[in-house]
């Protein structure tokens, strides 16, 4: 899109900018009705976004300029313990970001699944300490994006299962989320009571008796992630269920890009093996404590609030605890001016709020962050 068809079109829509009043975002500097349309400029090369006529530069423009004032208005609501701002959503509606980036379906299949286990209470009978950050102890491995897909419990599952190994002493790895995507549409039986709709989300079982049952897992190196930038088709797995997944979103697919032609089981992780997985109760101490004595755990959140989200602590303003619709990693909790919290890895890239990571209240049951936690021991 060049810069002359943009002043053009915006010129000539005159009341494009009415009750519009303006603010200041972190990045982008003070925005004011003269100044919106070249920060709408700087964002779209900021995020490589060109979009395919000028009609949908205009809608796309009215949706950021929406955003824009959504993001001032938050921010003097939440007083500064939260900064919303120009995030590479800033051009979506809350409800398309709950449709393109989000998996609405996924409350779906935790409500179903009678797969949870859950031991015996873990309280801890000693104090917690103060705070805990996996993240400064070199056992979490680097952010990803998981794309337009919804392979985000892949991804926290296999970061979880990462973070374990190298609690054991070994490297921190990036598994290949890929070859889950793929293989899991290729094993049948391994989708008794809905634990898995491929790539439309899932539960952490379905990728965790996975591993079990082929015998590992290999590197985002030797089995590379295409399926989030489109340039792969995995098929969607066997018994598929529309009603319960919504309509998988690739219509046609390639199972010579899948896994029978890819998966190389000699290139799995040596010694890496997933022995036992367990719920943990959804008690925001009994988390803390079981993220303070055994690591990382996979958790699902209702990540409606996230859409502008750009640093502090997240307080829930639209989210949800029964409506999950994202997979992420609690990788530590603290306090940050007299507010409790948990930190939480994500897999949206590291443009995505702290270098990767979010903040989120701790304590309250914000957004339904303790509803579903999971935990995995090695072999």
């Amino acid at each position: 899109m060049k810069l002359i068809n943009l002043m053009f079109l915006f010129l000539s829509k005159p009341c494009a900018l009415e009750a519009f009043k303006g603010g200041h975002d972190p990045m982008f500097g003070f925005i004011q009705p003269n100044n919106v349309l070249d920060i709408f400029q700087r964002w779209m090369v900021q995020h490589s976004v060109l979009y395919a006529d000028l009609s949908t530069t205009w809608r796309r423009f009215q949706i950021f300029k929406t955003n824009v004032q959504r993001a001032f208005d938050l921010n003097e609501k939440h007083g500064g313990l939260t900064t919303f701002g120009l995030t590479q959503f800033a051009d979506l509606t809350p409800q398309e970001f709950l449709k393109n980036q989000l998996i609405p379906g996924i409350a779906k299949l935790f409500n179903a699944s009678s797969q949870r286990i859950f031991p015996r209470s873990r309280k801890s009978r000693t104090e917690l300490v103060s705070e805990i950050d996996w993240t400064k102890k070199g056992v979490v491995p680097p952010v990803r994006n998981q794309g337009k897909v919804g392979t985000c419990y892949i991804f926290s599952t296999l970061d979880m299962i990462s973070s374990r190994w190298a609690m054991k002493g070994n490297p921190a790895v990036n598994l290949s989320v890929e070859q889950v995507a793929d293989c899991l549409a290729v094993a049948p039986d391994l989708f008794s009571d809905s634990l898995a709709c491929g790539i439309n989300g899932g539960l952490p079982y379905a990728v965790f008796r996975y591993i079990k049952k082929v015998g590992g897992v290999t590197t985002e190196e030797m089995y590379p992630y295409c399926v989030g930038s489109g340039t792969c088709k995995p098929c969607a797995p066997p018994g598929y269920d529309p009603e319960m997944c919504e309509r998988y979103p690739l219509n046609d697919c390639d199972k010579a890009d899948s896994c029978p032609a890819k998966l190389d089981t000699s290139q799995f992780v040596q010694g890496l093996m997933v022995n036992t997985w367990t719920d943990v109760m959804p008690e925001e101490e009994t988390i803390a404590h079981v993220l303070e004595t055994e690591g990382p755990l996979t958790c699902a959140v209702d990540a409606s609030d996230l859409q502008l989200y750009k640093s502090g602590i997240l307080v829930p303003d639209r989210c949800r605890p029964y409506d999950l619709n994202h997979a992420c990693l609690l990788v530590g909790y603290g306090v940050d001016r007299n507010v409790s919290y948990w930190k939480v890895k994500n897999s949206w890239g590291r443009q995505f709020g702290e270098d990767g990571y979010y903040r989120i209240a701790r304590g309250i049951g914000a957004c339904g962050i303790h509803r579903y936690v999971s935990t995995v021991t090695l072999e």
